[in-house]
């Protein structure tokens, strides 16, 4: 297997361009194999959350960890998800709305790749997330997984 390199431009607006090439098995990132260990009933929200060129990514890597994933790329996207990414996108103009959306997707656990980010806006994002009760479980590198509280029914 070799690295594959993608070769499809997509918009990176606010947002550093991820790592272009993507890989598997020995060079896969650290935070996934921390995903792989959670329980299979894991959903995994990632951050930063609407940016297309980095929901690719997380779409490719879960086919490593195999847990749910509320943000990813597969072609089509449902109202409500466009809905609710929008809303968890306007983190921190709007912290509460954002909150109550991102509750609604019925995540269990967060990753916040800092390095995606241009400024500071990723410890905004994992300052914002702890202020709603999430746990760090893991760092890996510039990338943080974290247990989200349990959702309201």
């Amino acid at each position: 297997a070799a690295p594959i390199r993608l070769n499809v431009p997509f918009p990176v607006v606010g947002v550093a361009p991820p790592p272009r090439s993507l890989f598997t098995t020995g060079r896969i990132p650290e935070v996934y194999r921390g995903v792989a260990a959670l329980p299979k009933s894991a959903v995994v929200l990632e951050f930063p959350v609407g940016a297309l060129a980095w929901d690719v990514r997380y779409m490719f890597y879960s086919t490593y960890h195999w847990r749910r994933l509320v943000n990813g790329f597969s072609g089509g996207m449902p109202s409500r998800y466009a809905r609710d990414m929008a809303a968890i996108s306007r983190f921190p103009e709007d912290a509460d709305e954002a909150w109550a959306h991102l509750r609604v997707t019925g995540a269990s656990h967060a990753i916040v790749h800092l390095s995606a980010y241009l400024s500071s806006e990723g410890q905004l994002v994992l300052e914002w997330l702890h202020g709603g009760g999430a746990r760090e479980i893991g760092r890996f590198g510039a990338d943080v997984l974290l247990a989200l509280p349990p959702s309201n029914p």
